[in-house]
């Protein structure tokens, strides 16, 4: 056994074993040597939330946008495809958390409608795929923002319910009213209606999403 040398605080421990007090400047500490925080850890030391999409709005999304693609099918084949590799980059958007592949896959299936209005499909079906089309972006965005912002385990169904019911009935009734009035005005002109139609609520949606955030 050392012999204490003078200075030093000498205790015993419960067994009488003496054991000596770290000296003036010395710290105990039981974190890791390079100061670095815990693996994983967010800002303050809490881990940020798990990304996973919410399972309503995504399975709206997917939906909506299959959709559209199994609607221009009987009237369009090149609409159909585009609207196809809308609905495939929709899903991995939900997958990744990425809105603005959101976005892009439904600009995808709004070019195959745009598509087949041109080859002067009929209107009922490119109507339905309009309405579709926006459903499936404002659900597959607000999904990722819920995923992201609050994570797997946050309860979101009761507000995607809500959210994207509204969603869809301004949709509907706004191309419905619109349809009308583009019908009567145009003097039976389908394809002109149709793409200015279009244009017009994928316009209303966006600045509904916008004012949203």
């Amino acid at each position: 056994m050392s012999t204490p040398q003078p200075g030093d605080q000498v205790t015993s421990n419960a067994t009488g074993t003496d054991t000596e007090e770290p000296t003036d400047g010395d710290v105990a500490t039981d974190q890791p040597a390079d100061g670095g925080r815990f693996a994983g850890a967010g800002p303050d030391g809490v881990g940020a939330p798990e990304y996973s999409p919410t399972s309503v709005g995504a399975a709206v999304s997917v939906l909506s946008a299959l959709l559209v693609t199994v609607v221009l099918a009987s009237v369009s084949l090149t609409g159909s495809a585009s609207a196809g590799l809308g609905t495939w980059t929709i899903v991995v958007a939900l997958l990744r958390g990425h809105r603005k592949l959101v976005t892009v896959g439904s600009s995808l299936a709004f070019g195959g409608l745009l598509l087949a209005g041109l080859a002067d499909a009929p209107t009922p079906p490119l109507l339905v795929g309009a309405i579709c089309t926006l459903v499936a972006y404002d659900a597959g965005h607000y999904s990722v923002r819920l995923g992201t912002q609050l994570g797997p385990a946050a309860s979101t169904a009761r507000a995607e319910y809500v959210h994207i019911g509204v969603t869809a009935v301004v949709t509907t009734v706004t191309a419905l009213a619109g349809y009308l009035v583009f019908r009567l005005g145009t003097g039976g002109q389908p394809a002109i209606a149709v793409v200015a139609l279009l244009l017009a609520v994928l316009l209303l949606v966006s600045a509904l999403y916008l004012t949203g955030e």
